[in-house]
């Protein structure tokens, strides 16, 4: 199918006019019936006509898919063998018996068509118009929608969750049922009298042109994002903000939202911005700078602000940059390890003092000379920090105060001296940041952890710092575990160790953790990368596995062959009958070999 062998247990179905006149599986990845007498084949009945074969993937009970593009239309001879090799073309899939799904650019529309099976859906990157299909429960443009669960990282990996039993209206009732998975886009957020306002991310989901509305609220997570401020637009409607904050993150919360309602909160993890919304559009999140009289508000994780005018402060003109009055601390990074930061400023072409505060109380701050750059230590202690400063002109009249906020992380004790702190070597840090997360983590540690391998040298430049433990984030702390002479660990991807998930599993099973298992191979480097995690166990996986073990067999071989050098060279005789200088020799070379191996250093 699309040039790809079908899996082993794929149904081959002919049909002749529509009825269905044999049918077999395919035994073999890409083989469906054999010569040989003692093989199966596709036996079919007499067809006068032409006999059109389809198929039905594995583990699948819907309705035959595929597009056809071979027939048999030279006459039917009873008894006869004709070799056909079929060619399927289709750009659809289903769910699988787990309801997992994953969409690309070879099958990038999903159809899901079970009322009582919870789907998630995984969106690859870059691919084009991603869609899922849930025609099979709209009529007249209203429909009861399953769970569905939809990751994309189509979409800088935003998140939607809608509920089960999930009444889902669209406003024009002519609506196909198809819905436009999300994906990144642009819009233009227009600024107001008193701000300036500039798009940090923005996703498109549902249908294009008509508003689809639900009647349970749906989750949207925007990686990244908290702390900024959000809102919506679809054609014909003006951009309108998102200003309500949701009670709580969680279903009951969002379901008092009203019709169409919405309401944004940050996510517990301090990173990301989640939207619950009763309706589907473009959702954007952006920040502001505020054009007003008085000055400028801060930025949080490293923005800036201030005002675009002229401030007016005691009748004597401050004159901002162009751009506004800027704080960012560490260039804007989000979160540290180390509470001595690096502050940007720009206080425009008046200022010549500034002072520069812990918050913003500046009762005990003192005017210095400004810089653009400068050296600052954050209060001692876990959470979110904000530094403010105040610009003054040469006549000693100030600007507001403008502010940023960066997280700082555990890694900084309270009770160690600042000084102490820096000095912690980025080896140690990294060490320490390995422990605490794991595959697949949305966390600041695994955002500091990809900082210092970056740092280092273990991670590429030009891989962006997302917060989120993937295959890269693996790679790369595999580099720096081997460039340290140390064992790569055996990263679980999935919380269960992959000598657990090959021993629940079996040859040619279907299942969840099949699906676990083709993950850890493929961080481990035993199944390619390219091969999808089907949850299928076919002879890919089988011999990965074998891979897999062989090498475990060998590092035991190897562990064991120091010593068994020594015993060797022991022979018969007993310690007690061996002269000092033996005793001596065989020491050095057990000593030798543990060094070579990297069990001792010296």
């Amino acid at each position: 199918m699309n040039n790809q062998n079908l899996d082993e247990g794929t149904k081959i179905i002919a049909y002749c006019n529509n009825e269905i006149i044999g049918e077999s599986a395919v035994n073999e990845n890409g083989i469906y019936g054999y010569n040989e007498s003692f093989k199966n084949k596709l036996l079919v009945k007499e067809c006068n006509t032409s006999i059109i074969f389809k198929y039905i993937p594995v583990g699948q009970n819907n309705s035959v898919i595929g597009d056809t593009v071979v027939s048999y239309s030279q006459g039917f001879t009873s008894g006869d063998t004709v070799n056909k090799n079929l060619n399927f073309t289709n750009d659809t899939i289903y769910p699988d018996n787990d309801g997992a799904a994953i969409i690309n650019n070879t099958t990038p529309q999903v159809v899901i068509n079970d009322p009582d099976q919870s789907t998630i859906i995984t969106i690859s990157s870059n691919t084009t118009n991603p869609k899922i299909d849930v025609s099979s429960f709209i009529s007249n443009g209203v429909g009861v929608l399953p769970a569905i669960t939809i990751e994309s990282a189509n979409a800088n990996n935003a998140n939607v969750a809608i509920p089960a039993s999930t009444t889902i209206t669209s406003s024009d009732i002519s609506w196909n049922g198809v819905i436009a998975a999300p994906t990144i886009t642009t819009v233009n957020i227009p600024n107001t009298s008193t701000e300036s306002r500039a798009l940090s991310t923005a996703i498109e989901v549902g249908f294009s042109g008509a508003k689809l509305s639900f009647d349970k609220a749906v989750r949207i997570l925007l990686p990244g994002q908290a702390g900024k401020r959000a809102g919506y637009i679809r054609t014909g409607t003006s951009f309108t903000e998102i200003s309500a904050i949701c009670s709580a993150d969680n279903q009951a919360a969002g379901n008092t939202l009203i019709v169409d309602g919405d309401c944004k909160i940050d996510a517990t993890n301090g990173l990301d911005l989640v939207i619950w919304t009763k309706h589907f559009t473009t959702f954007a999140s952006f920040t502001t700078t505020t054009i007003s009289s008085s000055g400028g508000g801060g930025g949080g994780g490293g923005g800036g602000g201030g005002s675009s005018i002229p401030a007016i402060v005691n009748n004597i003109q401050m004159v901002p940059p162009s751009g506004g009055y800027v704080i960012k601390i560490n260039n804007g990074e989000v979160s540290t390890a180390n509470n001595i930061v690096s502050l940007t400023l720009d206080g425009g072409i008046s200022a010549t003092k500034m002072a520069v505060a812990n918050g913003d109380d500046f009762s005990s701050a003192k005017q210095e000379n400004y810089v653009n750059t400068k050296s600052w230590t954050l209060i001692n202690g876990k959470g979110a920090k904000k530094v403010c400063v105040k610009f003054y002109n040469a006549s000693g009249n100030a600007s507001e105060p403008i502010c940023a906020q960066i997280n700082l992380e555990v890694l900084t004790p309270s009770t160690v001296p600042t000084q102490t702190v820096a000095a912690i070597p980025a080896t140690t840090i990294v060490d320490q940041l390995i422990v605490l997360t794991k595959y697949k983590e949305r966390s600041d540690n695994v955002k500091n952890l990809q900082i210092k391998l970056k740092e280092l040298g273990f991670l590429a430049v030009d891989i962006d710092i997302t917060g989120y433990y993937g295959n890269l984030t693996v790679e790369a702390v595999k580099k720096y575990q081997i460039s340290k002479n140390s064992q790569p660990s055996t990263i679980s991807t999935v919380g269960t160790t992959i000598d657990q998930l090959i021993a629940s599993t079996k040859y040619k099973e279907r299942s969840k953790n099949v699906s676990k298992l083709q993950d850890e191979l493929k961080v481990l480097g035993f199944l390619s990368k390219d091969i999808d995690s089907t949850g299928y166990y076919g002879d890919k996986t089988m011999e990965a596995v074998k891979e897999y073990n062989n090498s475990i067999a060998k590092k035991s071989n190897n562990d064991s062959m120091a010593v068994s050098d020594t015993n060797q060279k022991i022979g018969s005789k007993n310690l007690g009958e061996m002269s000092r200088a033996e005793l001596i020799s065989i020491l050095m070379n057990l000593i030798k070999s543990l060094v070579a191996q990297g069990k001792l250093k010296i």
